[in-house]
């Protein structure tokens, strides 16, 4: 589904943050 896709993009991209 698109919606899981973009809530683990979210997800990775909070994770990269500082």
């Amino acid at each position: 589904q698109a919606l899981d896709i973009m809530r683990t993009y979210t997800k990775e991209k909070e994770l990269k943050r500082p």
